[in-house]
């Protein structure tokens, strides 16, 4: 799309919603999708599930899949556990088993005065996250039978199969027409 050039808000966000209904429910679909494969394979393992990396070749397929652990800290605990080890441990210097990071605590960052502020801003990188639209709703009644339809699909729910069929029609529109205009 051209700057400056007109859009249709109302079919852009219709087509939005389908799209972020659709891919909810395929993002949700694929989780119990891949859990599925991985509990299966993980059964075909001819050695034990390690952590990292795991490769087993079942039922006619070569599979790599990555087994991972979360681990987190209690902070609460945490002074009184490293202080268990001896005063000469190797383990209670920084960076053998904990790291410091330093975490930005935004309520004293806004409350620094513009001189501090550029002060401090040399030991940042600040860049522009992508925009977060957690809702978009017309002002009054729908003006275009795409928002009529809009906001009868927001009352009604869909089956996943409908929704799904939507999207894969909105994003083969999309594929569509990008096509042409590259042609």
């Amino acid at each position: 799309m051209l700057p400056n050039q007109p859009i249709d808000v109302s079919a852009l966000v219709a087509e939005r919603e389908k799209i972020v209904r659709w891919l909810k429910l395929a993002q949700a679909r694929e989780m119990e999708i891949r859990k599925q494969l991985v509990s299966h394979f993980v059964s075909k393992l001819t050695s034990p599930l390690k952590e990292g990396t795991n490769n087993v070749e079942a039922d006619g397929f070569a599979v790599k899949f990555i087994h991972s652990m979360t681990r987190t800290l209690d902070q609460a605990s945490l002074e009184s556990v490293m202080q268990q080890f001896p005063e000469d441990s190797p383990y209670r210097k920084v960076g053998v088993l904990i790291d410091y990071k330093p975490v930005l605590v935004m309520d004293g960052y806004r409350s620094l005065d513009d001189q501090n502020r550029t002060i401090f801003e040399q030991a940042m990188t600040i860049k522009e996250g992508a925009p977060t639209l957690t809702e978009i709703v017309p002002i009054t009644k729908p003006a275009t039978p795409i928002m009529d339809a809009y906001h009868k699909a927001k009352r009604k729910p869909k089956s996943s199969e409908d929704l799904a069929m939507e999207a894969h029609e909105c994003l083969r529109k999309q594929i569509s027409s990008s096509e042409t205009k590259t042609k």
